[in-house]
């Protein structure tokens, strides 16, 4: 990506009030935002969405695991290089082994455009 593009954040959060504030919130920070709801929605969101700079993933998805949809993206050569911040209010996650960081819902957004900021480092300029 080149300079003055803002940074593209994949959000697959199946709760719709946490997708509306979070984008909200990303968005007033600077990044394009694009919302699934489901584990197939965020599939066919990634290409549809040229390349998203990070992904941010919550574990509990009505049709598949957060954790499949995690494999699902480590498979995929492309997807594999794109930094995923799992988001999630499941006390104990599993390790999910290349996984940027974790925040837990609940946690301060701060610490969650933190994380995001720090994924997309160097990807692109924040407006």
């Amino acid at each position: 990506m080149g300079t003055g593009q803002r940074p593209r954040v994949l959000l697959v959060e199946d709760d719709a009030d946490n997708c509306e504030a979070l984008g909200t919130l990303l968005r007033h920070v600077g990044y394009v935002v694009v919302c699934a709801r489901t584990g197939h929605e965020a599939l066919a969101a990634f290409h549809a969405f040229a390349r998203p700079s990070v992904v941010i993933l919550d574990l509990l998805l009505p049709d598949m695991s957060g954790y499949e949809l995690y494999a699902d993206l480590r498979a995929n050569a492309l997807a594999r290089q794109i930094p995923v911040v799992i988001y999630t209010g499941v006390s104990n996650p599993d390790a999910l082994p290349g996984a940027f960081a974790l925040v837990r819902k609940g946690e301060s957004p701060d610490h969650l455009l933190a994380m995001i900021a720090a994924a997309c480092a160097g990807c692109a300029d924040i407006a």
